[in-house]
């Protein structure tokens, strides 16, 4: 389950910055890291695992995600990139630049978002907390479900 691992990932306190953004867009968007993605998928879009401008897709092929963690201005070469490759090499009807609260966008890269119709989605570290505590809530919620099931068996078995 690659949200379940996603959870487990963001709980982790040392992983670095854009990792942590990595992750939360599996959680946020329902997308796959392309560095996950099955082998018949990459043959089939004749891509390799290195760095191709997308950092996530839908397995439907049909979102593309780029996560950008920087100190300062995305450069806009790298927003051309990914739009490039989101809309013609994997044909992604929606594309959605994710990027830290520290990252900022010149003007002619915010308008290039918006001639592409991208999204453009900035999440806070208390949001990936968020995405975090959800994740130890559903896990104590089910603890409890496996805890409440076990008495009600082991119960039953008493003579």
């Amino acid at each position: 389950d690659l949200k379940g691992l996603a959870r487990e990932v963001l709980a982790w306190p040392h992983l670095e910055p854009w990792q942590r953004l990595e992750w939360a867009a599996v959680l946020l968007f329902d997308a796959v890291p392309v560095k996950e993605l099955p082998p018949w998928f990459l043959e089939q879009h004749n891509i390799t695992r290195q760095d191709v401008g997308i950092d996530l897709l839908s397995l439907d092929g049909k979102r593309a995600v780029q996560c950008k963690c920087y100190n300062g201005t995305v450069p806009h070469s790298q927003i051309k990139r990914f739009l490039r490759v989101s809309k013609w090499i994997f044909k992604a009807q929606e594309c959605i630049l994710l990027t830290s609260t520290s990252s900022r966008l010149a003007s002619d890269s915010v308008e290039l978002l918006k001639s592409h119709c991208a999204r453009h989605v900035i999440v806070s570290e208390s949001r990936m907390e968020s995405l975090t505590k959800k994740r130890k809530r559903i896990d104590l919620a089910a603890d409890e479900r496996r805890d409440r099931k076990s008495t009600r068996l082991n119960s039953s078995h008493r003579p």
